[in-house]
């Protein structure tokens, strides 16, 4: 942000913008690649990139707004300016959370449609994973029963036996 003050008389507030928004949309399109093992180095450089872009973009933007108005107005201008910030972060932030609350049930509604007892091929997870059937079907054939964790044979298991 210090280097967007220093350098706003000399260069057009529109294209200010324009390097904040690109900044701001690049880091936003690079998060949509991240996996669980993403680096904390592309983390850290993200972040950055999308912290410059958001100087350029907000330094120039107050500034546009508060430049015609009489200094005895600015005073309730930036009020109200930081009030129309902190509304549009609040709402941003509820509209995110909800979608990613509402998009986790869905996800989790078609993994869990998935696990059935009839699916083969979370049977054979099940044989991967080293489980047993249990339940109320624990008498029918293998391929329809549902699964519980088999314990494991230990050497303390084996002496008392």
């Amino acid at each position: 942000m210090f280097l967007v003050g220093r350098i706003m008389g000399r260069v057009d507030t529109r294209a200010l913008l324009v390097i904040g928004l690109l900044l701001t949309a690049w880091a936003m399109y690079d998060m949509t690649g991240w996996t669980p093992n993403v680096s904390q180095w592309t983390i850290a450089t993200t972040g950055f990139i999308q912290g410059a872009g958001l100087g350029f973009l907000f330094v120039p933007l107050t500034t546009i707004a508060f430049a015609t108005l009489a200094p005895e107005q600015r005073g309730d201008a930036a009020g109200v300016y930081n009030l129309s910030r902190n509304v549009g972060s609040s709402v941003g932030i509820s509209v995110v959370s909800y979608l990613l609350i509402r998009n986790n049930q869905i996800n989790h509604a078609t993994i869990a449609s998935h696990v059935t007892a009839v699916n083969h091929a979370f049977n054979k997870q099940c044989r991967a994973a080293r489980v047993e059937p249990r339940g109320p079907q624990a008498a029918a054939p293998r391929s329809i029963r549902s699964c519980k964790p088999r314990p494991r044979s230990s050497a303390m298991s084996t002496i008392s036996n």
